[in-house]
């Protein structure tokens, strides 16, 4: 099957609206926020959050690993994980694991392509960093 190839279509942002209402976005944002980041099972709905060292995910796999990824961005990755490096500083985790979030489900569930996936999770996840959506 073909990914959209078509940059923020009104077809696109329909799907986003509707994967994605303000009411869902705050929710997820509402529990990434109340997670115990030194848990070794996190998980967001149907996705396991793995802490990993970004370093080793680097050498071993892809140079262009930065602060977080998932499946569909970084074929290495297994598809029900998004992983986090601990490198960064863990104020940060919930918005990497939101941004991953919303571009996995956006890729998998509506075959996205990963650059328009990826320019949806960066527009929420600034909204949120801004304190335009907050819980």
């Amino acid at each position: 099957m073909k990914k959209n190839s078509f940059s923020n279509s009104r077809h696109e942002k329909d799907i986003v609206k509707t994967e994605f209402p303000l009411k869902r976005i705050k929710s997820i944002w509402k529990q990434l926020l109340n997670i115990d980041w030194s848990s070794k099972d996190i998980y967001i709905k149907n996705k396991k959050i793995k802490i990993v060292n970004g370093d080793e995910a680097k050498t071993k796999f892809d140079m262009d690993f930065v602060e977080g990824g998932n499946h569909e961005a970084y074929n290495f990755i297994p598809e029900d994980e998004l992983w986090i490096d601990f490198n960064i500083d863990k104020h940060e985790y919930p918005f990497i694991a939101m941004h991953e979030f919303i571009e996995s489900t956006l890729i998998l569930k509506h075959n996205f392509s990963y650059e328009i996936a990826h320019k949806f999770a960066n527009f929420y996840e600034k909204l949120i960093r801004l304190k335009i959506i907050t819980i």
